[in-house]
């Protein structure tokens, strides 16, 4: 095992970026002959107590970090490089983050799960994007331009650019104005397009399988694997965006939500202050008619000592 500062294990250091003495990188069995590694950009800022963590170079192939420009990495962090992490440029990350592109396979009851091995998965933060304090982050997962993750969340699914999302695990409960605002018109829009999208992408699939049967019934017994991939991937997509659409509409329901409740909270001070205001009004009625009374009987003191 290899352990040490990061600028004795590291690849490459843009300029004008600053790393704290005391954050570290730990890898094993890193090859002399490959391009993998760890590259920071220009103008960076990690802060202390942050680890990398890159496990078995020779093992995972997969194993490799890229750091924009202008990036910045609170302290106290875990970011694993061990299935491959990339952070764009301009991404600002909080304190004690946890980046996990690797995980602990469990599938087999009769073995400890730290006998079955790690299970690997790409990260890549989108250029722009807000990760804020004590998030974690799973393996295979993309956060979206200009997304923000709040507070103490658990990402366990993509999160679509200019997204805002919370919790464990996260949701997306709104948009951030600009691109994609969450309002009536533009989401409903944007769901539209999405699905049309979709049905586009279920054609070629169906075009795909009914060309691979015609390939079949003349006599050819397998389909290219250029074909298999690209059909993998058409359905990859597909699922991709059936989850976004989930998420905006997850996303706009939580804003017609929160709508309502501002105007019933709104609705009930105004009733709160229109009742006052009546019962005021009735006490300067009532003050009204007793000052008429005395002068009248000031005014007219014979008639009101007869009816006494």
């Amino acid at each position: 095992m290899e352990s040490g500062s990061v600028i004795e294990l590291i690849d490459k250091i843009g300029n004008n970026t600053v790393i704290d003495p005391s954050v570290e990188v730990v890898l094993f069995n890193r090859p002399e002959t490959i391009s993998r590694g760890m590259v920071i950009g220009n103008d960076c800022t990690i802060y202390s107590r942050n680890r990398f963590v890159f496990g078995d170079m020779q093992a995972n192939a997969e194993s490799d970090m890229v750091i924009g420009d202008h990036v910045m990495i609170n302290s106290g962090g875990y970011l694993s490089a061990e299935g491959g992490l990339v952070i764009e440029d301009y991404v600002l990350i909080g304190p004690n983050c946890n980046i996990l592109s690797a995980g602990h396979n469990y599938s087999d009851p009769d073995l400890y799960i730290q006998q079955q091995g790690l299970s690997y998965g790409k990260i890549t933060i989108k250029k722009n994007a807000w990760i804020g304090a004590s998030c974690v982050i799973l393996q295979g997962i993309t956060i979206g331009e200009g997304a923000i993750v709040g507070a103490g969340s658990v990402v366990t699914s993509d999160i679509p650019p200019m997204a805002i999302a919370v919790g464990n695990p996260s949701k997306v409960i709104k948009y951030r104005p600009g691109k994609y605002p969450c309002t009536e018109n533009s989401s409903q829009e944007r769901t539209a397009g999405l699905a049309e999208k979709i049905r586009l992408e279920k054609e070629i699939i169906h075009d795909t399988e009914n060309s691979a049967s015609q390939e079949r019934t003349a006599g050819q017994q397998t389909i290219s694997k250029e074909k298999v991939e690209n059909q993998t991937g058409t359905n990859h997509e597909k699922i991709r965006l059936e989850k976004e659409i989930i998420q905006i509409h997850q996303g706009y329901q939580e804003e017609i939500k929160r709508l309502n409740t501002e105007i019933k909270e709104i609705h009930q001070s105004y009733q709160k202050k229109i009742d006052l205001l009546h019962a005021e009004m009735e006490e300067v009625h009532k003050g009204y008619g007793l000052k008429l009374m005395e002068q009248k009987k000031k005014q007219f003191p014979i008639r009101f000592s007869l009816r006494g």
